[in-house]
């Protein structure tokens, strides 16, 4: 029971039942304040008012049991401040990249497409060398597989799938107030090109990883600028304060403020073109969609709340549950909080995670808490910190990568049935202008 629903039982005027609230209140009030679950760090006393206490507050390493190539530059080395201690700019995360691209022959870095206000938009694609030096070979063998009727039989599919990594395409930030999936990006890709550990190596072997960090710069950046200028000496865990919610019209939209969670089938926004365009390029088997929520929230994902639209196969629904046990695993080990199957709805085919879903490959969402730029006390009055919802993404990332290396051949046979099935009954939407071509556009 809500506080405000006990106040209002208030209503009458004899002494024993303002009494009876009185104990009511104090009881409530005294469960908010200890109920503090295991896994969230505690603000200590003053704490919050340290602007230097960030790091202080969750210093948890990313990936704590990564060695990693000491010739790549880390984060924090080339950014010169621990990643996840405040939000990551566009230039930033393309600087970043670059190095990453010039450092080493596992990463190449591509141009998709550029927003209203000049920003690049851009993914970093990702593998060992050896399936680097073959990226138009890898991308030949999936557009056959994408296409059953340029296949010549069951043995060329055998051989297709077993020469072929699985493609992981990473999507952050199509929200540009949403934020800390574009840092969680950041490591993830410095996780891909250097870690040096037998889980890391197998995820270059097995998948090309293609990271596209950051899907709506021009909104991030009006929206950090909001954030940014709101910031003082002394930090404010609440999220009501303006430190955390910035003003109208916030960064959720791009230049002209069109939600591009909303355009994958309409194709309306340069940012979008450009990032169907290049999607469809690789033929993805995994693409993963990552948000932000409210703030009283703990991290939602795959699969939604039913019912279900019915367009979608039965077997997205089994890889679905095969994704979600894996990464419930992966934040059990961490005693996080998460859940599944619950508001998010999967009908409209302009999401991100349903758009690909229809096209034979296993879409995911993430919603995280979102508590930039700093950290965020929740109701039961613990403390989550921006760079614990950075590593929660991290975490995610990792978990549905490690999925996909493990199945890699399923997902890529699967896939393969599935575009067949699609051969079967086609046909096509065609939606008619009116008189208004501009809103047709």
């Amino acid at each position: 029971m809500e506080r405000g629903e006990t106040c209002s039982l208030a209503t009458r005027s004899s002494l024993g039942h303002w009494l009876l609230v009185s104990l009511i209140i104090s009881v409530c009030s005294i469960s908010v304040i200890t109920a503090v679950p295991i896994a969230r760090a505690v603000v200590s006393a003053g704490a919050e008012e340290k602007a230097d206490s960030m790091l202080e507050l969750y210093p948890e390493p990313f990936f704590p049991e990564g060695t990693y190539d000491s010739s790549i530059p880390d984060p924090e080395s080339f950014l010169g401040y621990p990643l996840g201690t405040k939000p990551i700019h566009h230039r930033e995360a393309i600087d970043y990249f670059k190095a990453l691209a010039s450092f080493s022959p596992k990463a190449e870095l591509h141009q998709y497409g550029e927003t209203f206000e000049g920003r690049a938009l851009f993914y970093l694609v990702i593998s060992s060398e050896e399936n680097m030096n073959r990226l138009e070979e890898i991308k030949s063998s999936l557009k056959l597989l994408a296409d059953p009727r340029k296949v010549g039989g069951e043995s060329e599919v055998a051989s297709l799938v077993e020469r072929t990594p699985a493609v992981a395409w990473l999507g952050y930030c199509v929200h540009g107030d949403e934020l800390s999936g574009t840092d969680a990006a950041i490591q993830v890709a410095y996780q891909l090109v250097a870690g040096t550990d037998s889980l890391t190596e197998k995820l270059r072997r097995e998948l090309v990883t293609i990271v596209d960090p950051l899907q709506n710069p021009d909104g991030r950046e009006r929206y950090l600028t909001q954030l940014e200028s709101n910031q003082g000496n002394m930090l404010n865990a609440d999220p009501q304060s303006l430190q955390h919610g910035g003003f109208w019209p916030w960064g959720r939209g791009n230049h002209y403020l069109f939600d591009l969670n909303r355009d994958w089938s309409l194709l309306a926004q340069p940012e979008t073109r450009g990032k169907v365009t290049a999607v469809l390029e690789w033929n993805p088997q995994l693409l993963i969609d990552a948000h932000e929520m409210g703030p009283h929230n703990s991290f939602l994902f795959s699969p939604p709340n039913e019912p279900y639209n019915p367009n979608l196969t039965q077997t997205l629904k089994k890889w679905w549950k095969v994704f979600a046990q894996d990464q419930a695993q992966a934040f059990d080990r961490y005693g996080w909080s998460y859940y599944t199957g619950e508001w998010y709805e999967g009908w409209y085919p302009g999401y991100g995670s349903e758009w690909i879903a229809f096209l034979g490959a296993v879409a995911i969402l993430y919603e995280q808490a979102g508590v930039a730029p700093s950290m965020v006390k929740q109701r039961d009055g613990s403390i989550i910190t921006y760079r614990e919802s950075v590593h929660h993404h991290f975490v995610s990332s990792i978990a549905n990568l490690t999925t996909a290396a493990e199945h890699r051949r399923e997902l890529l046979e699967d896939y393969h049935q599935q575009r067949k099935e699609a051969t079967k009954n086609t046909g096509a939407f065609i939606f008619a202008p009116a008189r208004n071509q501009t809103r047709a556009n």
